[in-house]
Parts: C-alpha cells; structure tokens; sequence
C-alpha cells in the first residue's frame, strides 16, 4: 500500500483489514459456513507474508507476519441470551457478557490457546445521525484477555 498527500504527510500506525464474519456466523455450524472457510484459507496459504514500509523521516521497516490456520471455534454465549437468532438487546447501564471459554478449532480436530478475546458492541439505537466508516450504528472493541 502507497499513501500519498496528507495521509503521508501524517503517517500511519497500522494497518488492518478483515472481511466480513458472515460465514462464520449465519451457517455456523454447518458444512457450508465450513466450506466458506476452507475457500478463504485456499486464497491465503498459512506461511510467512513480508511488509516493508517506510517511516516519515524516510527510515525502513520491515518483517515477515506469520499466518497459520489454526481458527477458534465461535464461542457459546451464555450471558446475555436471546429468543432469537438474532444478537441480543441489552441494557448498556447493566451490562454483563459471559461466554464459554474457546478450546476447540473452527474446523478440524485439535485443540486453541486463546490469548485475546475480542468483544464487539454494537450500539444501534439511536443510530448516528451521519453515517459513518461502519454505517449508522456506533461500534465499540473491546479485548480482554483469554
């Protein structure tokens, strides 16, 4: 990735990407949310990927970021619950999340250490009254450890 003009100018701390859990969640557990994984596995082989990047004063950087296909199972939530499929609603003001711990692989036999959970909170009511990178709902992540 190149940046030019004013992102240059600032400079950047990190870059992530992510695509969207669907197939994770909506089939899961299923031979077709399984299936959609091992397709996104087969576009990313597990080894080593290179960075380099440049600093603001013109210094290198650079490393090898290792991708394994070791992936957690989904956790089994056990606090707040919902009637539905779909998320639960809760009260921000009494706000308690429990959830199984994770021991087992997505896919495939083998245990998982978790090192870091991460939590996401949607907030949906009131929706935001300019959209923004995520749409109207406000989104907060939270990591705890494993």
């Amino acid at each position: 990735m190149t940046t030019g003009k004013r992102l240059k100018r600032q400079g950047m701390s990190e870059l992530f990407f992510a695509s969207s859990p669907d197939h994770f969640a909506e089939d899961a557990p299923s031979e077709a949310a399984d299936e959609a994984v091992r397709e996104f596995l087969r576009r990313f082989p597990a080894g080593g990927y290179e960075f380099e990047a440049e600093t603001i004063d013109g210094g290198g950087l650079g490393g090898v970021g290792t991708l394994t296909h070791v992936l957690p199972a989904l956790p089994e939530i056990v606090t707040p619950v919902s009637d539905t499929d779909d998320p639960p609603v809760a009260d921000p003001k009494d706000l308690v999340i429990e959830w199984e711990p994770v021991t087992m692989r997505f896919i495939g036999d083998g245990p998982v250490t978790i090192i870091e959970y991460q939590v996401i909170l949607d907030q949906v009511d009131p929706l935001r009254a300019q959209a923004g990178v995520d749409g109207d709902t406000r989104r907060a992540l939270i990591n705890v450890p494993g």
